[in-house]
């Protein structure tokens, strides 16, 4: 990837569902520890830490970068 493709500015509809994704992240973690009994906080922690979950999450993530860079890319040839 060009260096001035690297630099661009984020489109403000990318920087909010980042900010989402990043909200509801925090929210969960705060509603399991906060508001959710210890067995079901546990439980969600054994899940969360899981090779299958980590694994999923991580596939879901760079499917979603790559729809980005070929968005980009289609905007950058038209």
């Amino acid at each position: 990837m060009p260096r001035s493709e690297m630099t661009k500015t984020l489109q403000g509809r990318d920087l909010c569902g980042m900010a989402a994704g990043l909200a509801l992240l925090v929210i969960v973690v705060i509603c399991c520890n906060s508001f959710i009994s210890n067995p079901v906080s546990a439980a969600a922690q054994k899940i969360v830490h899981h090779p299958a979950f980590v694994g999923a999450f991580w596939a879901v993530m760079l499917w979603a970068l790559y729809r980005l860079y070929r968005r980009q890319k289609a905007d950058v040839t038209v």
